[in-house]
């Protein structure tokens, strides 16, 4: 039948102490979660009161369990409301917030704060550095380069190339930096270094 209390276990806790999400089940240690089902609202039980009644064999002294119908929770016997003390922090968070953003406006329109590293003013023109040169400049000289051609014959560089299907189509030979490189149509050629 609805409304009828669960019978009471003399040794566990209060049969009317549960859970929000399970009325069922309640913690075994005093806590905030702990709430009331007898007391009409629901409400939170002091830590206190769970210590000595609720979570005690001696829970049937309890004035709301003795109680015929759910009566409201007396005032010394209620508990912080399940959610109160996050409810306080995040408004503290927030003012807090606030307060941190209000002062870093005022410190940046007093001029007071440093800038940040985007915000560094540098100077937009400079003048190009004279560059004094008291010896000759020196020529370069010619460089001697590797290119890749087609060889006449084939080469057995078993070291360089790992396979010897390659060893016939590719040679390496130097070049200087002023040589030409012959084009596809020119034919294959070695140039001695």
């Amino acid at each position: 039948m609805p409304g009828t209390a669960p019978p009471a276990s003399k040794t566990g806790p209060c049969p009317h102490l549960g859970l929000r999400e399970d009325p069922q089940t309640c913690l075994g240690y005093p806590a905030e979660w702990n709430l009331c089902y007898r007391a009409k609202p629901v409400s939170a039980v002091s830590l206190e009161q769970q210590r000595v009644l609720c979570l005690s064999p001696v829970y049937m002294r309890c004035p709301v369990f003795l109680s015929e119908r759910g009566a409201p929770l007396p005032k010394e016997l209620r508990g912080a409301r399940a959610g109160s003390r996050s409810k306080w922090a995040l408004l503290i968070a927030t003012l807090l917030l606030i307060a941190l953003g209000l002062w870093a406006i005022w410190r940046t329109q007093a001029g007071g704060a440093t800038p940040l590293l985007g915000a560094i003013s540098l100077p937009l023109a400079t003048r190009p550095a004279s560059l004094k040169i008291s010896a000759p400049a020196l020529s370069a000289t010619p460089l001697a380069l590797a290119a890749f051609t087609r060889a006449a014959f084939p080469v057995t560089c078993s070291y360089f190339l790992p396979s010897p299907l390659w060893a016939g189509l590719v040679s390496v030979t130097p070049l200087l930096a002023h040589e030409q490189v012959p084009g596809p149509g020119a034919g294959a050629s070695l140039k001695p270094v």
